[in-house]
């Protein structure tokens, strides 16, 4: 009994520490793109070039054996590069185009409402209109949305159209990035089919946006902005926040990661002096609350998927793996 108090104390712990990394590296994001002026092409293609070798190495060397098996597997391979496309890519070109234009904190809680797209889909899918949890959790989310894009005042937009344009879209992409590898996630570890979809991504991410010419700022802050935004977005958050899954359960981490947008906040504000009104922090309130709505099972053992929690028991011995980035 005390060892699996102790465990699922460490699995609260390495959620919450995963949560924060996650939250800070996008602050090392707005603080590169605002404060050094670089270019956001830019600051997605370092990010997932670096991301993609970190990780490839860890796979090479600790599981070889199953980056080999998706590799060979037909199946496999297209689902692997529909998610470097569009979800590695897409989610993180999207989300870092966001806080470019808004700031990290806003960019992080309109990605998050994510989570009703992802319920629109199952609810399209399954034909069906959304269940009183799920529509709860809509209505919270749009009321957040709407407090932070209007600050109160219905007659007009806050934000500029632009910040609105990539905000909602980073939605879309989000879902994507949560629902396009479920088979993948199922079958394999999570490390093994991140690290080459996130390769793709990185790839994608040349071709498309080819920042050749954009001027990388040499300087050390910039520098080590650039490895905050790697290490603490994808090399550390990432094995913590599933050893906390497995730990502590998917309920608690889908709970816990509901900081990750108000640490965001809290980040950019004490750290880059980023003004938060209080319909931010009104906003930010309803979001978190609707992504503990989602996080919550409709019947014992069965979650809902979403983008910062599992859709299984641990029990079930599949985990629905948050992707890293």
């Amino acid at each position: 009994m005390e060892a699996a108090k102790s465990n699922k104390a460490l699995g609260v712990v390495c959620i919450l520490v995963g949560a924060l990394c996650w939250a800070f590296s996008g602050t090392c994001v707005q603080y590169l793109t605002q404060e050094h002026g670089m270019d956001p092409h830019l600051v997605v293609c370092v990010r997932l070039v670096l991301s993609a070798a970190i990780l490839m190495a860890v796979c090479l060397v600790t599981m070889r054996d199953q980056l080999k098996s998706i590799l060979t597997n037909r199946n496999a391979l297209i689902d692997l590069v529909l998610y470097g496309v569009f979800g590695c890519f897409g989610c993180q070109f999207t989300y870092i185009m966001s806080i470019a234009i808004n700031t990290a904190g806003i960019a992080t809680l309109m990605e998050q409402l994510g989570s009703v797209v992802v319920i629109g889909y199952a609810c399209l899918m399954e034909r069906r209109l959304p269940r009183k949890r799920e529509l709860t959790a809509i209505v919270l989310g749009t009321v957040g949305m709407t407090l932070i894009c209007t600050q109160g005042d219905l007659s007009g937009l806050a934000l500029s159209p632009q910040g609105l344009f990539w905000g909602v879209l980073s939605m879309v992409t989000l879902a994507a990035y949560v629902l396009l590898p479920t088979y993948l996630m199922k079958k394999w570890n999570g490390v093994a089919v991140t690290a080459p979809s996130i390769m793709v991504g990185a790839v994608a991410a040349l071709i498309f946006l080819h920042p050749v010419g954009s001027a990388f700022p040499a300087d050390p802050g910039a520098i080590a902005g650039i490895l905050g935004s790697v290490f603490l977005g994808v090399v550390l958050p990432y094995p913590l926040f599933l050893r906390g899954l497995r730990e502590a359960g998917p309920v608690v981490a889908g709970l816990l990661t509901g900081i990750e947008p108000v640490a965001a906040l809290a980040f950019t504000t004490l750290l880059l002096g980023t003004a938060v009104t209080g319909f931010d922090a009104a906003g930010a309130f309803f979001i978190v609350v609707m992504l503990a709505v989602v996080a919550l099972p409709d019947k014992p053992r069965r979650l809902m998927r979403g983008p910062s929690f599992g859709s299984s028991s641990p029990d079930d011995g599949v985990l629905d793996e948050r992707p890293s980035l």
